[in-house]
């Protein structure tokens, strides 16, 4: 999509909308590939206040600002950028839905859970709203509620990494191992090999709680090999050598992803 992006701003650089989709897209990145926030964030600004330049009323734009705040835990600046995109176009799903993981990371789950609702009226059909939702109720420790919501995702996209991983997790904290094991291992093979971290991260902690540390400490292995021969810093893998005993490498693994951020 950047590429994309890239192709219709060369075509006519006055486009402040393109622009404005370009800082959005490369906002994302640090969502989906670990360790990226500080060097696409500078790049996501660059591209929203070129936008901005051309048309301050591109909500996209001002939201690609908020992503990119939020993805180096500048919180307020996030929240308040949010709130400037939504007043702009409040028909945007996707800016309600990342707002939504800002106020759930700050412990402010009633706004979150309002603007979740918004991302889904703005698109119905939307996966990943629902996903949002799930993911909400996790974090507020409603496993059954939020198995629930995973097993209608999956019915309607049985395929879709994202509500696969977080079903992976709500099982293991019902203590459906097992069960966790097999959707995150599924999930693992559905998906490019050069893209494990997140799932295998997951993986490997599902392990370790269901009391498998050999095979947690593989999956942490396999994770080491594909990056280079270190781990990359990611909280999970913190809750995972903590839970395996390594008290030592678990705080040397958050102090890592605080730093990124994770």
């Amino acid at each position: 999509s950047i590429a994309l992006f890239e192709r219709a701003v060369a075509r006519d650089p006055s486009f402040a909308r393109a622009q404005g989709a370009l800082a959005l897209a490369i906002s994302a990145i640090p969502f989906y590939e670990q360790g990226t926030a500080r060097t696409t964030a500078p790049l996501a600004i660059a591209a929203a206040r070129r936008a901005i330049a051309l048309d301050s009323t591109v909500a996209e734009a001002w939201g690609a600002i908020a992503s990119a705040k939020s993805s180096l835990w500048e919180n307020r600046e996030a929240d308040a950028n949010y709130r400037r995109a939504q007043m702009l176009d409040s028909s945007v799903a996707t800016l309600w839905g990342w707002h939504a993981l800002t106020l759930i990371h700050v412990g402010r789950f009633e706004e979150a859970r309002d603007r979740i609702a918004r991302a889904q009226a703005a698109e119905p059909a939307s996966l990943i709203a629902r996903t949002w939702a799930a993911q909400l109720l996790m974090t507020e420790r409603r496993y059954r509620e939020a198995d629930s919501a995973t097993r209608v995702i999956l019915s309607m996209d049985s395929t879709y990494a994202l509500a696969r991983d977080a079903r992976g997790e709500v099982l293991s904290y019902l203590g459906k191992h097992d069960d966790a094991i097999a959707v995150l291992t599924r999930n693992l093979e559905q998906l490019p090999t050069d893209r494990p971290n997140q799932t295998e991260g997951i993986l490997a902690y599902v392990l370790a709680r269901a009391g498998k540390p050999a095979e947690a400490r593989r999956a942490m292995e396999h994770l080491r090999r594909v990056n280079g021969g270190e781990l990359p810093a990611m909280a999970v893998l913190a809750a995972t050598l903590e839970l395996l005993g390594d008290h030592a490498g678990a705080l040397t693994m958050i102090e890592r992803a605080v730093k990124q951020p994770d």
